[in-house]
């Protein structure tokens, strides 16, 4: 189960930095972290 949600946030960081690379990248990353 955790590394479905690792997986699902490292494809959505993937997705966030080729549509934002500020905003939403940024989002993802406190998310991120908040699971580590």
């Amino acid at each position: 189960m955790a590394n479905l949600i690792l997986i699902n946030c490292i494809t959505f960081g993937l997705i966030s930095l080729y549509f934002s690379k500020d905003k939403i990248y940024t989002i993802n990353l406190k998310n991120y972290q908040k699971i580590l």
